[in-house]
């Protein structure tokens, strides 16, 4: 756990008449995470949505290939499959 302790001064007016400054002290506590480190919980929502759809598009993307390549063997040229316009 991490402490930070600073202070914060106001300037204020009542009217046009300058007042007192008023100081006000905070204390701040926070966990920070290691460095080098992806803390998990900013890795949801919207984010974890987004690298799924992706990952989901580039594995079928590979499927199609993979399937085109198999199906017109290793040395077939796509020309040669062409039929003639009548």
């Amino acid at each position: 756990m991490t402490t930070a302790q600073l202070q914060q001064t106001s300037n204020w007016t009542l009217g046009a008449d300058p007042q007192d400054d008023y100081p006000l002290p905070y204390t701040y506590m926070m966990n920070l995470p290691q460095a080098g480190a992806m803390p998990l919980y900013r890795l949801t929502g919207g984010s974890l949505l987004g690298l799924t759809t992706l990952a989901a598009v580039v594995y079928a993307g590979y499927q199609i290939s993979k399937q085109r390549a198999q199906s017109q063997g290793r040395h077939t040229n796509r020309s040669s499959q062409a039929q003639p316009i009548k």
